[in-house]
Parts: structure tokens; C-alpha cells; sequence
């Protein structure tokens, strides 16, 4: 029966060394896991090599834990990035009725709301102002494919440009679409 990792191991394996742990290893894993560290490369791994790292245990996943540390340590040091994320809902009509989001409203309930071009607009803005990284276009199935087409192509056409609201809502609202 493999060994079991106690607690403290699994809380303190960032202060152990490589050449701390890798005479512990099996051979399989130790090849491996210095194939990688030397070639910074996972790719190299066969598919039975990854098998054997995928169900680790005991010294062997101590090992796979202080390499892949490591690694991350060389890869990308000890920065850690988050995303600006920022979901644009311009309706909460919806004709599905799937339950997956919890404030979607049938056509005729009385809190429906469906944001104009330039309250969309603005949102945007306001969310590129903030730094956004990441922003998603929320729509309900079957509805507002002209608004979002115009969002879109006003994204496409001002990608890599940081513009006021002003040309946004310009460009998505020009004769032929966004």
C-alpha cells in the first residue's frame, strides 16, 4: 500500500529542494520529472509517463508537487495576475426558460428591461475605463442578434484602440452595422 502524505507535507512542500526529494522517487517518475525540468517542456512526457505522474502518490506526488512548484517558479516567477471581468446583460428577457441564470424574465413579466445601444454603449465604456480584461456580451437565445452584431462589430473594427463612448456608439450605429 503506498504511503499516505500527511498534512504538514502537503502544506510545506514549497520549502523543499528538488535534490531534497528526488532520491525518494521512484526511477519512472524521477526520468520524468527531470525530462521536464530540463526541457521546461511537458511535452516531452510519454503517454505512460503521464499516467504514472496523473496517479501519483506518496513520495512520487511529493515529487510531482515540487517540481511542477519548480517550474512554475522558472516559467513565471511569483507574479500572480488576476482578470477584470465584466458581463454585459442588456436584457433579461428570455424565450428559453432553462433556469440556468437566475434573473432571466419572461417577455411579459413586469421587471423586464432591454438596455438601449448607447446604456450597452456606456457600460462598455465604463468597464474599459476600469481595465477591463475580459468582458462578455450576454444575450438571451433568439434575442438581440442585431444589437449584439452591432456591439460586435464595433469591437472588430476598434480592436487595439481605446475609444471614448462617443466613436464607440459612432461606429456601432453607422449605416451597414457595427
Amino acid at each position: 500500500m503506498a504511503r499516505v502524505l500527511a498534512q504538514p507535507e502537503l502544506e510545506t512542500f514549497p520549502a523543499l529542494e528538488w535534490s531534497d526529494i528526488a532520491p525518494r522517487l521512484s526511477r519512472e517518475s524521477r526520468t520524468a520529472l527531470e525530462r521536464v525540468m530540463e526541457t521546461l517542456d511537458g511535452g516531452v512526457l510519454t503517454r505512460e509517463q503521464c499516467s504514472r505522474l496523473a496517479n501519483a502518490d506518496g513520495d512520487d506526488l511529493l515529487g510531482l508537487l515540487v517540481a511542477a512548484d519548480a517550474l512554475r517558479r522558472e516559467l513565471v516567477g511569483n507574479i500572480v495576475t488576476y482578470v477584470v471581468n465584466r458581463n454585459i446583460n442588456f436584457t433579461n428577457v428570455c424565450f428559453v426558460g432553462c433556469k440556468f441564470c437566475a434573473f432571466s424574465r419572461g417577455p411579459r413579466e413586469a421587471d423586464t428591461y432591454f438596455l438601449s445601444l448607447e446604456q450597452v454603449a456606456q457600460k462598455a465604456v465604463e468597464a474599459w475605463e476600469i481595465g477591463l480584461s475580459l468582458g462578455l456580451l450576454v444575450v438571451a437565445i433568439g434575442l438581440s442578434t442585431w444589437v449584439a452584431a452591432r456591439i460586435y462589430g464595433a469591437g472588430v473594427l476598434l480592436y487595439g484602440q481605446r475609444p471614448g463612448f462617443r466613436t464607440f456608439l459612432r461606429v456601432a450605429m453607422r449605416p451597414g452595422g457595427g
